[in-house]
């Protein structure tokens, strides 16, 4: 899959660089000289009985119209034999349009046969301007600047929106290399990595800027806990990066416009068009980097280590830019259709009416986007949400198609079927497996699945679970992968949410051993590995169903102990009930051998039975090691969690390891991680985090203050969950 990430990484920057090259030259100041020439040969005198500033067909064809346009080009470009080249080349291909094949040299003889027959209008007797004239004339100078600098004009304005277009991705190429950089760094090199770390993290300022920015949360301490009207919010760091591009976005559709009054353009016609034609181009821009930052097969996961949530925080921010820039594109060429009275004509167009779609089907994604929706029914909110994805870029195809600007959306059609060729290709290579599937405590389900022997996972590694034999096989959420006994198997632990796994669960209620086979496909692996086997001291906080992750972590380092030196290592594990210690049971053995492995247990609730509380609460967004047992909501007993007995603390204290500590009520986690850290100071220490969200953002902020506050040592932060 690394091959494929880089083959995949060449074909977008390809395709990107390729339709920026072809779909955009910068123009010279003689480019502006056939236009420029055609206006001032119209406004001078008329030719032909139908002829405007925009066709060229009277100048093709009518000799004397041919040699006044020709006039006025070769005086302006006598100085300069390639802008005189480029304005004959110009003119060719214009009549061409108009089915007209004219050679250089059969314009230049045009020209020499008539320039001393050009005569001044005013020396035409009974001149009229409505009356088509039968002589080669002299071109009115003044009409020639205005047009010329009228042209001037909408060219800058085209220059300036493809540069800041392009400031916009190079700017995310920028934060990208970064990322990149440091992770290849990290990965490849991670003692020099560590050490660098420790020196430059030693010094004052940049411990305040740990604690303050790269490590803090937003505002009030939360980060993966959703706020009822914002959601989930970034941290403190991706806020700044987030921020400084919207206000590079806002600032760059509000400067460099020029009013200049030419002919039918006004000010206000020159400004309302300005201002639609550089949204309209800074949006294909941001559509882009909207798609690109989307998907999960994006390539950026694996050359920056970033995590997909954090993927996702950007593509919100850059979507959000991208419908505000189309609004602002339909406002601005909706006013200037109204200034010019071309309202009854351009409603009629096929390219109004998918521009329409496209607008419409932004505008409403960004709705049904809002936290509170897309929380409750995420379900439905993902698929209505593809499907108007598929409505806005199919109508800005077309409407773009128009004005030379679709190849910005074919890019984006490119990566969005990349990724879902990307996701196929994953479920193929792992198959479709038969895989037991059983109830192993309340709202927990444990499914084993048999792997081929090449397909291979790793600490930390998670995987989309789509259960084939179900109803509503086409759901997929992702969960942390945990390598099964035999090493030919995978496990997976799921929590039970309304949909597919709560299908299932109703189904396996009724066997008799509570366990049945199902077919299942697995795409996967996703996300990166952490190199915590360099840290002197790894400490691993989790929580109820978010113990897969840290414990992969923790069996890794503990088996590395067996051979060589490693980290010293401890896990914590925080459960309402012995009940889950239960069903993870087997998986904490495997940890007895590891002697530098210790194992923490908090207990809150002792007294509680096998089968946990069931959620009355409606499915909701993803969440990858997502716990809810240690969540304070209202719970509803389960009918059929009343046949099961309560497992006491006696029952399966002979099978626990005897590195597994005890411990009754909820951790006084600042006071726990304080003493971790104290214990292993002047070491490098990696924290990691993977519960119920409430006591992520927990560890989360203990650790940025106590990395502002420690002078001795490095630490590092690694949060597993993930939520979007």
């Amino acid at each position: 899959m690394k091959i494929w990430h880089l083959f995949a990484s060449v074909l977008v920057s390809s395709a990107i660089v390729e339709a920026y090259k072809e779909g955009y030259k910068r123009k010279s100041e003689s480019s502006y000289i056939p236009f420029a020439c055609k206006a001032a040969v119209t406004f001078t005198a008329k030719f032909c009985e139908k002829d405007n500033v925009k066709s060229y067909a009277c100048q093709c064809k009518n000799p004397h119209a041919l040699a006044s346009y020709l006039n006025c080009g070769y005086k302006n470009t006598e100085h300069d034999a390639q802008a005189r080249k480029d304005f004959e080349m110009a003119f060719i291909k214009s009549c061409v349009r108009s089915n007209v094949t004219l050679t250089r040299e059969q314009l230049q003889k045009a020209y020499e046969d008539a320039k001393d027959n050009l005569v001044h209008v005013h020396d035409i007797p009974d001149f009229n301007k409505a009356v088509p004239v039968s002589v080669p004339v002299h071109y009115n100078s003044s009409e020639y600047l205005n047009a010329f600098r009228s042209s001037k004009v909408k060219q800058r304005n085209l220059d300036d929106s493809m540069a800041m277009g392009g400031v916009l991705i190079a700017y995310w190429g920028f934060i990208l290399l970064l990322g990149t950089l440091a992770n290849v760094i990290r990965s490849i090199m991670p003692n020099i990595w560590l050490a660098g770390k420790r020196r430059v993290c030693a010094l004052y300022p940049i411990r305040r800027y740990r604690e303050f920015v790269s490590l803090a949360s937003i505002t009030d301490g939360k980060h993966t806990s959703a706020t009822r009207l914002y959601g989930y919010l970034p941290t403190r760091l991706e806020s700044i990066i987030a921020f400084i591009f919207v206000f590079l976005t806002l600032i760059f559709h509000c400067v460099r416009y020029e009013g200049f009054v030419y002919r039918e353009w006004t000010k206000s016609n020159r400004i309302s068009f300005s201002i639609g034609d550089r949204a309209g181009i800074l949006a294909g821009f941001l559509c882009v980097l909207t798609w690109m930052l989307a998907g999960r097969s994006n390539i950026f996961l694996f050359l920056t280590g970033w995590k997909q949530s954090v993927f996702l925080t950007y593509h919100k921010w850059i979507a959000r830019l991208t419908v505000a820039s189309v609004l602002v594109h339909t406002g601005a060429m909706f006013t200037q259709t109204l200034v010019t009275n071309k309202y009854q004509r351009r409603s009629h167009t096929y390219w109004w009416r998918w521009g329409s779609l496209a607008m419409v089907a932004g505008g409403v994604m960004i709705i049904q986007g809002m936290a509170y929706l897309r929380h409750r029914w995420y379900e439905v909110f993902l698929y209505f949400h593809i499907l108007l994805a598929v409505a806005f870029l199919a109508g800005a195809w077309v409407h773009t198609r128009e004005f030379g600007y679709a190849r910005w959306y074919h890019i984006c059609a490119f990566l969005w079927l990349l990724d879902r060729v990307s996701r196929l290709g994953r479920i193929a290579f792992f198959g479709v497996r038969q895989a037991e599937v059983r109830i192993v405590s309340d709202e927990t389900l444990e499914v084993l699945v048999p792997r081929r022997k090449w397909w291979k996972n790793y600490p930390g590694s998670i995987a989309y679970v789509y259960f084939v034999g179900s109803p509503l096989f086409f759901q997929s959420h992702p969960f942390t992968l945990v390598t099964g006994d035999d090493s030919s198997h995978v496990k997976f632990f799921i929590k039970k949410k309304n949909g597919a796994t709560n299908s299932i669960y109703q189904k396996l209620l009724k066997k008799p051993d509570q366990s049945m086979k199902l077919r299942v496909a697995v795409e996967g692996p996703y996300g990166n590995h952490y190199p915590l086997y360099h840290y002197d001291t790894v400490l691993l906080y989790a929580g109820g169903n978010g113990i897969p992750g840290p414990f992969t972590y923790a069996e890794q380092l503990g088996r590395r102990g067996l051979t060589s030196k490693t980290a010293y290592v401890k896990l914590y594990w925080v459960v309402r009930n012995y009940a889950t210690i239960s069903w993870f049971l087997e998986e904490l053995k495997r940890l007895a051998p590891f002697r530098n492995v210790q194992i923490i247990i908090y207990v809150t609730r002792p007294e509680g039975p096998v089968i946990g509380d069931s959620s009355s609460g409606t499915s909701k967004e993803e969440h990858i090691n997502n716990d809810d047992d240690n969540n304070d909501d209202d719970r509803q007993d389960d009918k059929h969690s009343q046949e099961i007995t309560a497992i006491k603390l006696n029952s399966i204290l002979p099978d626990l390891p005897s590195s597994v500590e005890i411990r009754h009520g909820r951790p006084p986690m600042r006071e726990v991680i304080h003493s971790d850290l104290d214990e292993a100071s002047g070491l490098n220490i990696a924290v990691m985090a993977c519960a119920h969200n409430q006591m992520v953002d927990e560890v989360r902020n203990i650790t940025a203050y106590e990395t502002g506050h420690r002078k001795e040592g490095q630490i590092d932060y690694y949060e597993e969950l993930q939520v979007w």
